[in-house]
């Protein structure tokens, strides 16, 4: 197994809004600055995630690609096509889940909320751990700086297919 060196991290915290009707989450950095926040459309086909920058621009969106076998979520950043992400639907041991467009790939439980995402070189692209007894799902995301808004936006399209396989 290759040596996890890590790099500079961005550390987040995504806290769930409660008590909306569609999905919000608010995005922090670690000094509980407003970073991001996300917002899932009420009325389309499929899930889809906004991703918007405190000016308001979107800054990533994350859609449920329709009539696929299996569950996948397409990743754009500022507008360009990133990456392609889908749980495997049979695996014997615990889920697996592909990022198509890189050679990253994820280790760990994500159905418990506790994972990593690995480049093919080992580095850490981004980890997440959930705080548990909060009002609404609350998650830690760290992040290397210079991938930071592509990290955020897989680990946010890997929960988006976890919660729509716990539907």
């Amino acid at each position: 197994m290759p040596h996890r060196r890590r790099k500079k991290l961005m550390k987040y915290t995504v806290r769930q809004r409660i008590f909306t009707i569609e999905a919000k989450y608010d995005i922090t950095d670690t000094d509980g600055n407003p970073v991001y926040y996300v917002e899932s459309e009420i009325i389309s086909l499929g899930r889809v995630l906004h991703i918007y920058d405190m000016q308001g621009s979107e800054a990533a969106l994350i859609e449920q690609r329709l009539f696929t076998f299996g569950r996948k979520y397409d990743v754009s950043c500022r507008g360009t096509h990133c990456v392609t992400i889908s749980k495997t639907p049979f695996t014997f041991f615990g889920s697996h889940y592909t990022i198509e467009g890189t050679d990253w790939e994820v280790e760990g439980a994500p159905m418990s909320h506790e994972f990593s995402v690995i480049d093919g070189a080992g580095r850490i692209v981004a980890s997440i751990s959930k705080k548990w007894f909060t009002w609404g799902d609350c998650y830690l995301i760290d992040v290397p700086t210079e991938d930071s808004l592509m990290g955020l936006a897989v680990v946010l399209a890997i929960d988006a297919v976890i919660d729509s396989s716990d539907n």
